[in-house]
């Protein structure tokens, strides 16, 4: 698509990529939820550790490409969290792993966005 001189056509894509970005968002929190469960099950498994660490760090990268500023803000913060976990070379206390709960949720509240949908509602 051709957008050069047309700043409405520009905006219009951006609108609908944003549009498609919040459709999204539930699949992709749920996404990360799973591995928290996996982590809460099993606090010792680093790969579910490492793979929630990548799903949180892509919503920090787009969201505010896409409008939602404060989730990848949020986002940024839980990744950090993820990382000094990761950092240790010790076991995971599962108060540590529980310890994420209140960033995720943050997370998740902060994926209502600028369209004022809840992303679980698939509005």
């Amino acid at each position: 698509m051709e957008f050069v001189g047309d700043p409405l056509r520009l905006a219009r894509a951006l609108e609908d990529l944003s549009a498609q970005f919040a459709r999204a968002l539930p699949g992709r929190l749920a996404e990360i939820q799973e591995e928290y469960a996996a982590l809460l099950r099993s606090p010792g498994d680093r790969q579910a550790l490492e793979r929630m660490r990548a799903r949180v760090h892509k919503l920090a990268g787009s969201g505010t490409t896409f409008g939602f500023a404060a989730l990848s803000q949020e986002s940024l913060d839980l990744e950090d969290h993820i990382k000094r976990l990761a950092s240790r070379e010790e076991p995971l206390p599962l108060a540590d792993v529980q310890a994420l709960g209140p960033r995720l949720s943050l997370v998740r509240r902060a994926a209502l966005g600028p369209l004022g949908t809840d992303p679980e509602s698939g509005d």
